[in-house]
């Protein structure tokens, strides 16, 4: 058996070399909703990077990993958008740290609570449902399964 990088290689398995990383160029052509002057190239230069160390190479598509890292970044540029939106409109960001209930004496009034994540089903998670937050999200996670196999606990 033969080793590379302290890992054993069969005569089967194949070894890839990292594909090219999507720069600000590639994204900016890809969505170019984002080419707006609120968002600078520093900014999306993060997204990639950060959106990279979460998109396993080895385990994606050569096709798609380059998409599943695009959509994963303008995912968190738009989560980002938004909370600096909430922010400044008065809100706390995306906590949900909203006044929903006044008393004074003897009367009070209820506010509905305004979130901006909940989770439809006790499976998934708050990070989980956050892919639903933006479109981005919801096609980065329908581009991982079909690159990366469910795990089914039974």
């Amino acid at each position: 058996m033969s080793y590379l990088w302290g890992l054993p290689c069969g005569p089967f398995d194949v070894v890839r070399a990292a594909p090219e990383l999507p720069n600000v160029m590639k994204f900016r052509s890809t969505f170019s909703e984002f080419d707006k002057p609120t968002i600078s190239n520093t900014d999306i230069d993060t997204a990639i990077e950060l959106a990279t160390s979460w998109v396993d190479y080895r385990r994606w598509n050569v096709r798609d990993w380059q998409r599943g890292v695009l959509y994963l970044a303008a995912h968190f540029l738009t989560l980002k958008l938004t909370q600096v939106a909430m922010t400044a409109a008065g809100g706390v960001g995306m906590t949900d740290m909203y006044l929903n209930r006044v008393a004074f004496a003897d009367r009070s009034i209820g506010f509905g609570q305004r979130r901006m994540s909940s989770s439809e089903s006790d499976n998934t998670g708050v990070g989980q449902a956050m892919f639903d937050m933006t479109w981005y999200g919801q096609v980065f996670l329908m581009l991982r399964d079909r690159n990366v196999a469910a795990v089914t606990i039974v």
